[in-house]
C-alpha cells in the first residue's frame, strides 16, 4: 500500500473516484446477461470437446455445431461464423476436462483461472524487481488481464507460466522451470523463443525440456493422431495467419503492411520472416542481459518480449508478456526510457477504447506508476485522468459503430462446407471488419512502448560485462 499512501491527498481522492467509476462500469455485468462475453473461450471449450471425440478440431464441423450448442446467443449474433481454436492438439487436450462441464460453468471456472493467472503475474513481477505489490500490479495487471477477461481469452495463462518459468530459473529450480516453460507452449509462438534460450544457455534444463517436449508431442498424437497433428502445422497455421490479415485487433507487421498496400500473401511472408529474425535477436538479447545483470530470468523475459514485436500474428493480449522485461529493466537501470516503456505497456490502450467498462483502470495505473518516479503536479494527473476517460469513451463510440457495421455484414456470410478449414468463415468474418484511422492512435502508443523497451534493452547490452552464469 505504500505507493498509494505516498500520493498526495488529492490524488488519493482521484484514484478513489476512478475506482468507484470502475465498479459502476463492472456492475453492469450483474444486470446485463453475458451475451457475447466468452467469445474466445467457446472455441477452446469446443476444441477440447472435439479432440476428446478424436475428431479434427481444425475443420468447420464438428466445431461449428459444438459452438452453436454451447453458446447459442453468440451463434445467433454471428450466424455461420465459426470461431477457430488455432492451438496445437496438445493444448486443446488441456481443455477436455472443461468441455465435460456445462458451458456456463466451464466459462466461470476458466475466468477464475485467468484471474489467478493475473495474480501470479503481479506476484512474479514483484519478486523479480523488488517492487511493492501495488506497483507490480499497476504495471502488469491491466496489460495482461483487461485484454483477455471480457472474452475469456487464453493469453494470461501462458504468460503466467512464462513469468513463473523466469522466477524458477532465477531461483535455480530447474524442474518447475522446465515444466512451466513447456506448459506455456499452449501458445507456442509466444513461448517458443524463451524455451530456445533456456535450452541453449542453461545446460541443466536441456534434458528436462526435451522430456517435456516429448510428452507434449505424445499427448498431441494420442488425442489427434499424426494426420490431424500434421494438418495443424502444415495447413491450419498458414490459413489462420492469412485469415487474420484484415482483423482490426491484429498488432502484427503483416497487418500493418497489408494496410499500407502489400498483398496478403506477401505481408504474411514478410511478417513470418521478421518474426524469425526478431526471435533470434531476442535469444541473443536475453543472453546478453543475463550476463550483464547476472540474472537468468532475462533468458525468458527478453525472448518473450521480442516474440510479440511484429511478426505475422500478434494480438494486444499477447503483448502483455513484454511487461516482465520492461519492469526488470526499469528496476535495474533506473533510467527514464525503461520506466516510460513500463508506463506505455502497462496500459492496453486499444482495449480500453474498445471496452469502455475498463477505461478507469488506465488513469489508475498511470497515477500509481508516474507519481513515484516523476511526481508531476497532482492537478496535471487529475486533468490527465479526465482526458483519458473522455478519450476512451469517445473512441468506444467508434468501436460500437464498427461492430454494428461488422454485425450487419457478417449476417450475410454463407455457411462453410463441413469439411472446409475452420478459417474459411473466420476469414470472411474478418473481411467485414471496419478499421477506423483513429484506432491506429491506440496501436501506435503500444508500438512505441515496445520499440522503446527493445531500444533500452539493446542499449543495456552495450555495457555488458563478462559475468559467468554460475
Amino acid at each position: 500500500m505504500q505507493p498509494f499512501l505516498s500520493l498526495p491527498r488529492s490524488l488519493q481522492w482521484t484514484v478513489g473516484v476512478l475506482i468507484l467509476l470502475l465498479a459502476a462500469g463492472l456492475s453492469r455485468f450483474l444486470f446485463v446477461p453475458f451475451v457475447d462475453n466468452g467469445f474466445d473461450f467457446q472455441a477452446f471449450y469446443c476444441g477440447g470437446s472435439v479432440v476428446a471425440e478424436h475428431a479434427n478440431p481444425y475443420l468447420d464441423q464438428p466445431l461449428h455445431g459444438c459452438e452453436t450448442r454451447a453458446a447459442p446467443e453468440i451463434a445467433r449474433k454471428f450466424r455461420n461464423v465459426t470461431v477457430p481454436a488455432p492451438l496445437p492438439p496438445y493444448a486443446l487436450a488441456f481443455f477436455i476436462p472443461l468441455s465435460l462441464l456445462p458451458f456456463a460453468v466451464a466459462k466461470i471456472v476458466w475466468w477464475l483461472v485467468l484471474v489467478a493467472s493475473i495474480g501470479v503475474c503481479g506476484w512474479t513481477v514483484a519478486k523479480l524487481t523488488g517492487w511493492a505489490m501495488l506497483t507490480a500490479f499497476a504495471a502488469s495487471a491491466a496489460a495482461i488481464g483487461a485484454t483477455s477477461l471480457p472474452q475469456a481469452g487464453l493469453p494470461p495463462a501462458p504468460i503466467a507460466l512464462l513469468f513463473l518459468s523466469a522466477y524458477f530459473v532465477s531461483r535455480r529450480r530447474w524442474t518447475p522451470a522446465a515444466l512451466c516453460s513447456a506448459l506455456a507452449m499452449i501458445e507456442p509462438h509466444v513461448a517458443l523463443p524463451a524455451a530456445i534460450a533456456l535450452f541453449l544457455f542453461v545446460p541443466e534444463l536441456r534434458g528436462r525440456l526435451l522430456l517435456a517436449g516429448a510428452a507434449l508431442a505424445a499427448l498431441a498424437l494420442a488425442v489427434s493422431g499424426p494426420q490431424t497433428t500434421l494438418y495443424y502445422f502444415t495447413t491450419l497455421l498458414p490459413l489462420h495467419a492469412a485469415s487474420e490479415v484484415r482483423s482490426q485487433s491484429q498488432f502484427s507487421l503483416t497487418t500493418i503492411l497489408y494496410h499500407l498496400g502489400a498483398s496478403a500473401p506477401l505481408a504474411v511472408r514478410i511478417g513470418t520472416a521478421q518474426y524469425a529474425v526478431t526471435i533470434a535477436f531476442g535469444v541473443w538479447l536475453g543472453w546478453r542481459l543475463a550476463r550483464r545483470f547476472d540474472e537468468r530470468a532475462f533468458l525468458v523475459a527478453a525472448p518473450a518480449a521480442c516474440a510479440v514485436a511484429g511478426g505475422s500474428f500478434i494480438h494486444l493480449s499477447e503483448i502483455g508478456v513484454a511487461v516482465l522485461l520492461a519492469c526488470m529493466l526499469a528496476a535495474r537501470m533506473n533510467g527514464h526510457r525503461a520506466w516510460l516503456a513500463v508506463v506505455l505497456l502497462a496500459v492496453p490502450w486499444e482495449q480500453f477504447s474498445n471496452w469502455a467498462t475498463f477505461s478507469a483502470l488506465a488513469p489508475i495505473c498511470v497515477i500509481l506508476l508516474v507519481w513515484p518516479r516523476w511526481k508531476p503536479l497532482p492537478i496535471l494527473l487529475m486533468l490527465g485522468s479526465i482526458v483519458l476517460l473522455m478519450y476512451f469513451v469517445g473512441m468506444h463510440l467508434y468501436e460500437v459503430a464498427s461492430l454494428s457495421t461488422t454485425l450487419t455484414a457478417s449476417s450475410h456470410i454463407a455457411a462453410a462446407a463441413p469439411n472446409a478449414p475452420v478459417d474459411v468463415s473466420w476469414q470472411a468474418y474478418n473481411d467485414t471488419s471496419t478499421t477506423f484511422p483513429a484506432l491506429w492512435v491506440d496501436k501506435s502508443i503500444t508500438f512505441f512502448g515496445i520499440g522503446l523497451l527493445l531500444f533500452s534493452a539493446a542499449r543495456a547490452t552495450k555495457r555488458a560485462t563478462a559475468v559467468q552464469l554460475a
